[in-house]
Order: C-alpha cells, then structure tokens, then sequence
C-alpha cells in the first residue's frame, strides 16, 4: 500500500501552489495515471512519491508519505547527467541486489528486452547509449531491484515497440 495525506507542494521561486490537499490510496494490484498539461507538476509529484529529497531545492512540500512494505522504482524523463557518465557494467553494479542475482537470473531480464547476456558487463558509456536503450537500461535496473511500485514518468519516450509492449505486460501483471 502506498498513501499520500493532504499533500500540497509550493514552489519556492514564485509561490505558485502545484497541489494542495491531495490523497491518494493505491493498494496491491492498483494502476494510476497522472495526466496534465506540461508544466504542472506531474514530474514533481512523482520525484516526491519515490523520495522527497528530489524536490527540495525548488519545491515546499507538506503532507505525509506512508508506505507499507513497498519497493519503489522511479524511470525519469531523462537519464541524470552523473549516470551519463558511467558505463553499464558501473551502472548495474552499483545495486548490491545485481551481486544476488545469478547469471540465469541476468539473462532471464536480458531475454525479456531482447538483448544479450554480457550487456550488464558491457564498458560501453551510458551517455552514448541511444534514448531507447537508455530507457531498456533503466527499466532492466528496475527489474532487477524487484521493485513493488513502478513510478514511471514519460516511459514511451523514445522505446521500440518490443520494449513498450513488454513494459504494457508487466504493468498489466
């Protein structure tokens, strides 16, 4: 389960009131969609959800998190600049679950998104990925994290429809 009481975001530079007194339930097996025009928030929100320190440079919030035993995956827009700077074998070693998972386990998530088992050692930069690989990467990571929560922003952007139609499943799962 995770619960959002009476949140209400402000940004710090112009005041402007983003949310004020939003709720939320999701329980297991719950799916939700936010939908708005861009520059409202929608990004914001979900920077919150998954770790209000994102947001504290720009954004005032007041509300409560509450989260039962969830495992939460974030996809952002677009790659952060530090994880650019990485290759992929740097990238997936940093989750300390990647050393728990055996090679079938590895290459179980490779076949879902159709790409070779040594791609997780690879010493190609994240930064010269193309945006769909950048994305398959992200979502392999999150995949690997077993996360319970997945809290995507824009994942269409710039994937095949191999990876969307995976990405269509496992939501529906």
């Amino acid at each position: 389960m995770l619960q959002i009481k009476k949140l209400k975001l402000t940004h710090k530079k112009d005041l402007r009131v983003i949310l004020d007194d939003f709720n939320l339930v999701l329980n297991d097996g719950d799916k939700a969609v936010i939908i708005g025009e861009e520059g409202n928030g929608k990004s914001t929100l979900m920077k919150w959800i998954y770790d209000p320190s994102l947001i504290e440079n720009y954004i005032e919030a007041d509300g409560e998190r509450v989260m039962g035993n969830e495992r939460l995956g974030y996809l952002p827009q677009e790659m952060p600049d530090e994880d650019k700077k990485k290759t992929v074998y740097e990238y997936f070693s940093e989750e300390e679950i990647f050393w728990e998972k055996t090679p079938k386990e590895l290459s179980v998530i490779a076949g879902k998104f159709g790409i070779k088992n040594d791609f997780f050692y690879s010493s190609q930069m994240m930064g010269s990925l193309s945006g769909g690989e950048k994305v398959k990467v992200q979502l392999m990571r999150l995949f690997i994290r077993d996360v319970s929560v997945l809290l995507l922003d824009e994942p269409s952007n710039d994937i095949d429809i191999a990876t969307l139609t995976l990405l269509e499943k496992t939501i529906n799962e």
